[in-house]
């Protein structure tokens, strides 16, 4: 099996290697846009690019500021939850920015039809 049918990742020189199957892609090595620190992500709509630590930061700036109204401690706040991804990491997200607020879970199960 060649390179070029691997799945994984790995890093070469200044350059980062991203094997998908069957084709291997050269991508430039990416700054974060903050400090400078290795990239995990690039936002296209911003055009910077981010180190783990400073996408987690903004990301949880994010949620904050989606909340509306603004919850306060003590609170008890009722989230949608279906189970999959981006519901799993709303409610992670949400528990992380809201110090003492109570969170449930809310799914309902339609059961057989």
């Amino acid at each position: 099996m060649g390179a070029s049918e691997v799945c994984g990742g790995g890093v070469q020189g200044s350059r980062r290697t991203v094997w998908a199957k069957r084709q291997v892609i050269i991508v430039p090595e990416m700054l974060c846009g903050k400090c400078s620190r290795d990239a995990i992500i690039y936002r296209k709509h911003s055009g910077e690019a981010l180190c783990r630590e400073h996408f987690v930061e903004d990301f949880e700036t994010n949620v904050k500021r989606a909340v509306e109204p603004p919850i306060v401690k003590g609170e008890r706040v009722a989230v949608a939850f279906s189970g999959g991804k981006d519901s799993s990491v709303l409610l992670y997200a949400l528990n992380e920015v809201l110090k003492g607020v109570e969170l449930i879970a809310v799914t309902i199960d339609e059961g057989r039809v």
